[in-house]
């Protein structure tokens, strides 16, 4: 019995599921659409599937690194805008 070998969109699962990565996170990782990953990833039966070209996968290893510290800095400065954010005061009814 012969092991069948990953499609592309299950790797891509896979390293999506390793990472936390969304649909837009891999979008803005190949330059194409959340659209487009989602029709990678879709059900190959799906009207709208699309395979995955192997050469995206080829590419995710340098690609990766330097978008996870790009995010993990984005995120930094939201959290200090928010915290830098004055608190409102809820007033209560009475």
């Amino acid at each position: 019995m012969t092991k069948k070998s990953p499609s592309t969109a299950d790797a891509l699962r896979a390293v999506m599921a390793e990472h936390s990565l969304t649909y837009p996170d891999v979008a803005d990782l190949f330059r194409v659409s959340p659209k487009t990953v989602e029709s990678w990833l879709c059900s190959p039966d799906a009207g709208m599937h699309r395979v995955m070209p192997a050469r995206h996968l080829e590419l995710l290893p340098a690609l990766l690194p330097s978008f996870l510290v790009e995010r993990e800095a984005r995120e930094a400065d939201k959290a200090a805008a928010a915290a830098a954010e004055p608190k409102k005061k809820v007033k209560r009814a009475g």
